[in-house]
């Protein structure tokens, strides 16, 4: 049976995957058809923003689909989503498409909140990680030299091995 832990952690993965491939379809569309996407939102028809929009899903969804750690990608969607609410607010098309651009904006509202909660989630997990200590084996080297013995018996060594004497270990 998994711990409440294990259960929050699959569930992240779950979102972090299924948010992961939203990115790549949204990306692919932006990227391949930026106009059919910008009347599609209600915005003024700019095809450079929408497929460098959609070149950022597609970074963003490679990456969520690819990293162990899902948080940067993430925290970059929900940045994403900030500027595409603002594109929507500052860019709509004020005489057709003002409802559609309505619409997209509060379902960007809605995904940039699932994005934001994924990604605030992700950065616990990572922090309880590290705090932890589960995920990495840390070692601590602090009190080592990198001498085989103590300097004081390491005094007159390479000398004595130089000159082909026995070195005296105490």
């Amino acid at each position: 049976m998994k711990t409440r832990s294990e259960r929050a952690s699959s569930h992240l993965d779950s979102a972090a995957r299924a948010l992961g491939w939203f990115s790549l379809a949204l990306g692919v569309v932006e990227v391949l058809a930026p106009r059919s996407a910008a009347k599609l939102a209600g915005v003024e028809r700019r095809d450079s923003l929408v497929r460098a929009y959609g070149a950022r899903e597609l970074a963003c969804g490679v990456g969520l689909l690819s990293s162990k750690n899902p948080a940067p990608f993430l925290l970059a969607r929900t940045g994403g989503d900030m500027l595409d609410l603002l594109t929507v607010a500052v860019a709509h098309d004020r005489r057709r498409r003002r409802s559609r651009a309505l619409l997209t904006g509060i379902g960007l509202a809605g995904i940039a909140a699932v994005d934001a909660y994924a990604a605030v989630r992700a950065l616990k997990r990572t922090d309880s990680e590290r705090n932890s200590g589960h995920t990495r084996t840390s070692r601590d080297y602090t009190t080592r030299s990198g001498f085989p013995r103590p300097p004081s018996e390491m005094t007159g060594a390479a000398l004595s091995a130089a000159r082909g004497q026995a070195v005296v270990r105490g």
